[in-house]
């Protein structure tokens, strides 16, 4: 009976150290888990600051494209000129770092693009403006494919434009006022999709 009462004690003290070892294991692994997801945590908010930075650029470069293209609506060269320059400037701020590097290189082409065309937009007559704004127009679709509409958007398109070879704009809304011969054929088009 004492053989069995030393053995049970044994046993008791084997079974209160590996739970104390492993209670002990636990709070490490927990504290790993816990540093882990805090550094995960930081990670993703450095993260989501570049998203919100990219979108808030992408949103300013929609903005200024949409002004410009009331302008154009409106059959006002001289605004038209003021809203390119503004779009120029937001151009020239937009980063593509947070982009893989094939988004990199295309996005790179498209705002070189833009710019050249926002350029050309602030010194020509309303007839050169709407040329600019066409080639304008695809490579803002161009952008938006890669960073996305930063609020809901209309592809529209007026077949008439451009010898009957036609052009497609974005908009805002879904009623169409056409940019490419304001006021003389203001309803001219339709929606090809939304964005």
């Amino acid at each position: 009976m004492n053989n069995f009462k030393v053995n049970l004690g044994v046993l008791v003290l084997i079974i209160s150290s590996c739970s104390l070892m492993a209670c002990n294991t636990e709070n490490k692994k927990s504290d790993t888990v816990v540093t882990t997801e805090s550094q995960q945590a930081a990670g993703n908010t450095e993260s989501k600051t570049k998203i919100v930075q990219q979108d808030h650029e992408a949103s300013q470069i929609i903005a200024q494209y949409l002004v410009l293209k009331d302008a154009l609506v409106g059959d006002n060269a001289e605004a038209s000129a003021q809203a390119s320059k503004k779009l120029l400037a937001t151009l020239d701020s937009f980063k593509a770092d947070q982009f893989n590097s094939d988004e990199q290189l295309k996005l790179a082409q498209i705002l070189e693009n833009s710019k050249q065309q926002a350029t050309q937009i602030s010194t020509s007559d309303l007839a050169k403006q709407r040329e600019q704004f066409l080639k304008l127009s695809e490579n803002m679709l161009d952008l938006v494919a890669i960073t996305g509409a930063p609020q809901q958007l209309y592809q529209q398109h007026c077949p008439m434009y451009n010898n009957n070879q036609g052009g497609s704009w974005l908009s805002a809304q879904k009623e169409i006022k056409n940019p490419y011969f304001g006021s003389s054929m203001l309803t001219c088009g339709m929606v090809q999709r939304e964005i």
